[in-house]
């Protein structure tokens, strides 16, 4: 894992380690119970933290080369993590991936929403994104979810295309944004 840190403003990302994976999953799970949990059926949402949270599951997406996690310090506080995924790692979902970075996890405690750390996080990711000789920078978003879409595309992202996402019993549609690296 590599020890980049990177910092805009008082936002930093960190890598995570191993020995904070216990860190990792309790705050996946906060996050994304915190964002998706009063949207998804309770029964629906216990089998996907005990299967996609779980810990031999990020400790797997930990361990890919191609894969990377970050904790988001705000203030040096831990306000939430991304996952971001180059290579052989971002294949899984959309098919125009070549020379792409896949943001595939952003997520901020509610606590520490409305300070800016989102688009300070999204500078950081790109920085990291052209490091890698990416020509542009690309993720998911649930259909269900209109206020981040109007995040991102107030940050220069737009709809490239539509998935489906399984969320254990269900399909979910999610748009494709993606934006250009300049």
């Amino acid at each position: 894992m590599d020890k980049l840190i990177m910092k805009l403003k008082e936002i930093e990302l960190i890598p995570v380690m191993w020995e904070e994976m216990n860190k990792l999953q309790t705050l996946s799970r906060t996050t994304f119970l915190d964002a998706y949990g009063e949207k998804t059926r309770t029964d629906l949402m216990d089998i996907y933290l005990e299967n996609q949270l779980s810990m031999k599951s990020l400790r797997r997406e930990w361990a890919h080369t191609a894969s990377r996690f970050y904790f988001i310090l705000y203030g040096g506080l831990r306000a939430g993590y991304v996952k971001v995924n180059t290579g052989a790692a971002q294949g899984r979902k959309w098919k125009d991936t070549l020379n792409g970075f896949h943001l595939e996890r952003i997520y901020v405690l509610k606590e520490f929403q409305g300070n800016g750390i989102g688009e300070s996080v999204l500078a950081l990711v790109e920085s990291l994104a052209r490091k890698a000789s990416a020509k542009f920078v690309w993720l998911s978003v649930w259909d269900q979810n209109p206020a981040a879409k109007r995040f991102y595309e107030k940050n220069g992202f737009h709809k490239a295309g539509e998935i489906i996402f399984r969320f254990v019993t269900e399909d979910h549609t999610d748009f494709i944004m993606k934006k250009e690296l300049r």
